[in-house]
């Protein structure tokens, strides 16, 4: 290593740091089907996720093995820089969109780190002198105030599974994203979030009354 490299190293602050750390991240080459499926949806490219992608990866929330995975990095687009604001923005839409339509154990989790997206409630980022901010500001302010009601959430996942059940033909009885084997939500390995893998009707279940 140069005196140049070393000098340059020298000044980094630690937000030059930070946005080296997570520029890696977020250019981590997709292990499987489900990483590149969830990559493609939070791209910082100037253009969003179509609404089957979205339906397939709120399909792998199903999937105990694929759930962490899709969290993972939904989490980390949360966390980009500012000059990442289209991954960070997309990273809330498609959190909201698998609040509506995923397992239930997504509405948990994104309680659990509700503080974090109180955090994008002052998310600033300009660009030649526009405000890249406001469309995650709004979007995070949205999320929250789902997460905030129960009921609210039960009449969004209700809604996304009627949609579902008009464009598929199929029936509530027999609507299921988990389907069979080991790899979907079952009730004995995670109790209260995906027992009923049919989406709305498990959570309307849960806190009717």
């Amino acid at each position: 290593m140069n005196k140049f490299s070393i000098d340059k190293l020298k000044n980094l602050t630690l937000d030059d740091v930070k946005n080296i750390a997570q520029d890696v991240a977020i250019n981590v080459k997709p292990k499987n089907d489900t990483e590149k499926r969830v990559h493609e949806a939070l791209s910082n490219q100037n253009w969003g996720a179509s609404s089957t992608l979205m339906q397939e990866i709120a399909k792998d929330t199903f999937d105990y093995e694929k759930y962490p995975q899709i969290t993972k990095l939904i989490w980390q687009a949360l966390d980009s820089p500012g000059r990442a604001w289209r991954s960070v923005f997309k990273g809330l839409s498609l959190l909201e969109f698998l609040v509506k339509h995923g397992s239930e154990r997504v509405i948990e989790d994104a309680r659990d780190h509700t503080h974090r997206l109180r955090l994008l409630l002052n998310f600033s980022y300009s660009d030649g002198g526009v405000d890249r901010g406001q469309g995650v500001r709004d979007k995070a302010r949205q999320l929250v105030e789902l997460l905030s009601s129960n009921e609210t959430i039960r009449e969004e996942r209700q809604k996304a599974q009627a949609l579902r059940n008009k464009f598929s033909g199929i029936s509530n009885d027999s609507y299921s994203y988990g389907g069979g084997g080991g790899g979907s939500y079952g009730g004995s390995r995670y109790d209260g979030f995906g027992s009923d893998p049919r989406g709305a009707a498990s959570y309307s279940d849960r806190f009717s009354g």
